[in-house]
C-alpha cells in the first residue's frame, strides 16, 4: 500500500454526513497507524492475533485446522500411574514413556500364575535306582548308575557299580548308609586271590552278616537295602 503524505490533513467530503466525518486529528492518527501496521506486517513483524486454532505472528505460516486438532487431541490425553505422556505442540510430537517399576506384572491381563514360578522352589528328586537332581535354577542330571574302578579302600555311593581290582592287595568296599531302594553292585575284576570285602557301616548286616567277601575273578554281588539292612539279590 502506498501512502500519500500530502493527504494527512482533513479532507472535505460533502457526500458524507457531518457526524460521520473525521476530524483532521482523527484522520492523521488513522493514517499513521495504518502506515505503521503495514510496515510491520510486510517485514514479518510481531503483530499477534488470537483466533481459535490460530496463533502467533501474522507473518508466520498457520494451519488453523491442524493446530486445532492437535490441541484437541492434547486435551484428550491422560497419563496413568505407569505411563507418562509428553506432548510437544511446537514439534508436533507425542512421547509415551512406560515406568516399569510401577507395573504390577501379576495384575496384567492373561497372567497365569503357574507359568511364572520361582525355580529355586521346584526340585527334581531322584527316585528308586537314581541319583542326582536338585532345583531347576540350573540343569540337573539324574544318574541310573555310576561305574567306578577301585584299587583300594572305597566307600560306595548309592547306585555305584564298583569294579574292584585287588591285584595290588586286598581291600574293603564299604556300603553307604542304608536307605529304601538303595542299590550297589561290586564285581572283582583281577585274577588274583586277594579278597575284596564288602562291609556295612555300623552294626548293619548283609543277609545277616556284617560283611561278605569275594576272592574269585568276575564274581559279583548286587546288594539292595530296605532302609535298615542290606540284602544280596
Amino acid at each position: 500500500m502506498t501512502w500519500d503524505d500530502s493527504k494527512s490533513t482533513f479532507q472535505t467530503r460533502p457526500d458524507v454526513a457531518a457526524d460521520e466525518k473525521l476530524t483532521s486529528g482523527e484522520w492523521n492518527n488513522h493514517v499513521d497507524d495504518q502506515k505503521d501496521h503495514s510496515g510491520r506486517h510486510e517485514n514479518g513483524g510481531v503483530d499477534e492475533i488470537t483466533v481459535e486454532g490460530l496463533g502467533g505472528d501474522l507473518a508466520d505460516p498457520q494451519d488453523p485446522k491442524q493446530e486445532a486438532v492437535e490441541d484437541f487431541v492434547d486435551g484428550l490425553l491422560t497419563a496413568g500411574a505407569s505411563v507418562d505422556l509428553t506432548y510437544d505442540d511446537g514439534a508436533g510430537t507425542l512421547t509415551i514413556a512406560i515406568t516399569e517399576g510401577t507395573i504390577d506384572h501379576d495384575a496384567l491381563t492373561n497372567y497365569v500364575a503357574n507359568e511364572h514360578i520361582d525355580h529355586s522352589g521346584v526340585n527334581i528328586t531322584a527316585g528308586a535306582g537314581l541319583t542326582g537332581g536338585g532345583d531347576i535354577t540350573t540343569s540337573q542330571t539324574l544318574n541310573a548308575h555310576a561305574v567306578t574302578t577301585e584299587t583300594s579302600a572305597y566307600t560306595a555311593s548309592e547306585n555305584d557299580i564298583v569294579l574292584a581290582d585287588a591285584s595290588g592287595g586286598a581291600f574293603t568296599v564299604t556300603l553307604p548308609s542304608p536307605s529304601a531302594d538303595l542299590r550297589v553292585s561290586v564285581k572283582k575284576v583281577d585274577t588274583t586271590s586277594n579278597a575284596v570285602t564288602i562291609a556295612t557301616p555300623g552294626s548293619k548286616t548283609i543277609d545277616g552278616d556284617s560283611s561278605r567277601t569275594v576272592t574269585a575273578q568276575y564274581v559279583s554281588r548286587e546288594i539292595i537295602s530296605d532302609g535298615t539292612n542290606y540284602y544280596i539279590i
